[in-house]
C-alpha cells in the first residue's frame, strides 16, 4: 500500500513539475526553461576547492555550490539545490556566468545581473536569484587563503 501511495505521489509531483516547466518555457525572452531542462553544473565536485551554500532560516529552499579553481580562475563548478525550478535555473545560470572568471569577478555578480541574464523572474520567485548569489558568495568566502591571494594578485595586474 505504501509503495502504491508513494508512486501516486511521485506521479503527481512529476505532473506538477512538467506543468510548471511548460509554463516557464513559454515565457517570452526567458532562459529559465532552458536552464531547468539542461541543468548544467548540477551535481557535486569531489575535488572542490570550496563548498558553501545558503538557505532560508536553516530550511529549504537551499543551494550548495562547489568551486574548483585553476590558475586563479573558476575552472569547474557544480551545485545542488533543494527547492523550485526557478532556484535550479538561477544556480545553473549563475555558475555558467562564473566559468573562467576570477573570484573577484564572481563576487561582483549580483541578483540584478542574474535576473537580467535569465530574462527576468516572477516577483514571487526573485528570492531564488538572491539565494543563488548568496550561496556563491558564501562559497567564495571559503576559498583557501592561497587561492584568494593568487586571485587578488592576478586581478590587480
Amino acid at each position: 500500500m505504501r509503495l502504491t501511495a508513494g508512486l501516486a505521489l511521485s506521479r503527481i509531483q512529476d505532473g506538477i513539475l512538467l506543468s510548471s516547466l511548460r509554463r516557464v518555457m513559454t515565457a517570452p525572452a526567458s532562459r529559465i526553461g532552458d536552464y531547468l531542462q539542461r541543468r548544467p553544473f548540477a551535481g557535486s565536485l569531489a575535488d572542490a576547492d570550496a563548498i558553501g551554500g545558503a538557505n532560508v532560516d536553516g530550511r529549504p529552499p537551499e543551494a550548495a555550490i562547489y568551486l574548483k579553481l585553476q590558475d586563479g580562475r573558476i575552472a569547474d563548478a557544480a551545485f545542488q539545490a533543494s527547492g523550485c525550478g526557478y532556484l535550479i535555473a538561477c544556480c545553473s545560470a549563475l555558475l555558467e556566468m562564473c566559468q573562467g572568471q576570477t573570484p573577484g569577478q564572481c563576487r561582483a555578480l549580483d541578483q540584478g545581473r542574474l535576473e537580467n541574464h535569465l530574462g527576468g523572474l516572477p516577483e514571487a520567485k526573485r528570492y531564488c536569484a538572491e539565494l543563488a548569489v548568496l550561496a556563491l558568495r558564501n562559497t567564495l568566502a571559503k576559498l583557501p587563503a592561497k587561492e584568494k591571494e593568487t586571485a587578488c594578485r592576478e586581478e590587480a595586474a
